[in-house]
């Protein structure tokens, strides 16, 4: 079954690289969580520290992966991908996935 076209947005961080934020501000979790309520009312009511504990792991795996430069100061790296994925990802029609993995890409 495939997600529904409101469920396809853009994640939060695709943004913030066509705007050429520098960093990702714990703010921008706020608004993603905002966001996900407007999209979902069956989104669980979490409490402060579980959204903080969420905010941190989100964080420290968007570290891991590139997409930050540190978990300190959580500056946006420009992103190099593979011309072997996109060319996958192309042929297969995984365009929704080419938007959000090229919004950071040089």
């Amino acid at each position: 079954m495939q997600p529904s076209p409101r469920s396809r947005r853009r994640p939060a961080g695709c943004d913030l690289y066509r705007r050429f934020e520098a960093t990702l501000k714990p703010q921008h979790w706020d608004r993603y969580v905002e966001d996900c309520y407007t999209r979902d009312p069956r989104t669980p009511d979490w409490s402060v520290g579980t959204l903080t504990s969420l905010r941190t792991r989100i964080f420290g795996m968007l570290t891991e992966v590139g997409y930050l430069s540190d978990a300190r100061t959580r500056a946006l790296r420009p992103l190099t991908i593979s011309p072997t994925v996109l060319g996958y990802l192309s042929a297969h029609g995984e365009d929704y996935a080419l938007r959000c993995m090229q919004a950071g890409a040089r």
